[in-house]
């Protein structure tokens, strides 16, 4: 996108690389100014954000990732793909518990306060479960890992997991035949599977003006135009921002 930018925006410098950030990075660092724009996926924390201080109003919807929940093809835990998420979810627990399948129901979690790990801890906490909570939920895997390193154990050792479809897409081919999309995100608001991005302007950008034209230019039909032909494996990867 910044290359994109650069070339359509010729009279700006282009956004420094260094001047990316997520939720995940550090506070202090996005206080400090020495960010100038950030794609986030939690409404709620990039509403905080402005509140304190740190992003300028508004935040700008740029475009929309999913979430997909795979597991092994065997599918232990017996999902039916016409279910809701909430109830396959609710049928992994289950199976989880009653401990009488082969191979047995587990569930890997990156446990890492990833955008990931907060989407499937709020489905657990959606059905009442909290498996993080109880030392007797043996069938909880918590796995710390980047994205791909989480989806290929999660894979290698049949569990299910979330996952999101750029790390889907990026699994080496020979553990492709291994696991199974049972649901995947679409675009629909109130789908739980949506990973919505949005991009916030730091409060103490440094190249400020850069910064609003790169958010403007993002949700131009020029900028929408390079999100949703971007391809990963041949694939879109994403889809764009809702048109209200």
């Amino acid at each position: 996108m910044c290359l994109a930018f650069s070339s359509a925006i010729p009279a700006l410098v282009g956004v420094p690389s260094s001047g990316l950030w997520t939720v995940r990075l550090p506070a202090s660092r996005r206080r400090a100014g020495t960010v100038d724009v950030g794609i986030t996926y939690s409404p709620v924390a990039e509403q905080i954000a402005i509140n304190e201080g740190i992003a300028l109003s508004p935040s700008y919807y740029v475009f929309r990732d999913h979430f997909l929940l795979v597991g092994p093809p065997s599918n232990p835990a017996g999902l039916n793909d016409s279910s809701d998420i909430l109830t396959m979810f609710s049928g992994i627990y289950a199976t989880a518990q009653a401990a009488n399948t082969t191979p047995p129901v587990r569930f890997l979690t990156r446990y890492d306060k990833s955008a990931t790990n907060i989407k499937d801890s709020y489905l657990w906490i959606s059905i009442g479960q909290v498996p993080w909570a109880t030392a007797y939920s043996t069938w909880y895997h918590q796995y710390i890992a980047f994205p791909i390193q989480a989806l290929t154990a999660a894979v290698l050792l049949q569990e299910y997991t979330v996952t999101d479809r750029g790390t889907f897409l990026s699994i080496d081919p020979s553990l492709e035949n291994k696991t199974t999309i049972y649901k995947a995100g679409t675009d629909s608001a109130d789908d739980l599977l949506l990973n919505p991005a949005h991009l916030l302007i730091g409060a103490n950008a440094p190249n400020l003006k850069t910064a609003q034209a790169f958010a403007n230019w993002a949700v131009s039909a020029a900028g929408q135009a390079i999100i949703v032909g971007f391809k990963k494996a041949g694939q879109q990867l994403y889809t764009g921002a809702p048109s209200s």
